[in-house]
């Protein structure tokens, strides 16, 4: 999507659904420093902080064999470009589209709230978590609703 090839990426908890499970991948030159055969000097490129976790490895598996057969990051597009112009619509309609912004990659939005100046707000945060919670639900509650009125 963006055309940039990493020398070294780290995968946390995501590739086994929330399961402790972390990967480290990189290009071929890099990884190899971990390893035996080679002559410069040698990097250590392993952890165990998971090791244990052999239930994880089953939950990564199966989260990997849903991403090839399902059209999983499609889905988290699409449900996040309905929720943004549900955040958006609702907004507008209460008046507080200057206090309450849905922003960031449709697959990862986050909530960013401004005060009465219209800079970055962590009281409104506050509120707006707390008043979400006051209605017998959390966040959860809330983007259903907004998704229920963006459609």
């Amino acid at each position: 999507m963006h055309d940039v090839v990493p020398d070294l990426s780290t995968f946390g908890k995501a590739i086994a659904n929330g399961f402790p499970l972390a990967a480290l991948a990189g290009k071929r030159e890099i990884m190899e420093r971990g390893g035996l055969r080679h002559t410069q000097e040698r990097v250590f490129l392993l952890s165990t902080t998971h090791g244990a976790e052999t239930h994880s490895l089953a939950a990564g598996i199966a989260t990997m064999r849903v991403y090839q057969d399902e059209p999983v990051i499609e889905t988290l597009y699409r449900l996040g470009e309905r929720l943004k112009r549900g955040v958006d619509e609702v907004t507008r309609r209460h008046g507080v589209q200057d206090y309450l912004h849905a922003l960031g990659r449709e697959s990862n939005l986050v909530f960013a709230t401004r005060g009465p100046d219209r800079l970055p707000s962590q009281e409104y945060r506050t509120l707006f978590h707390a008043g979400a919670h006051r209605r017998g639900d959390n966040r959860s509650f809330v983007c259903r609703q907004l998704l229920a009125h963006g459609r």
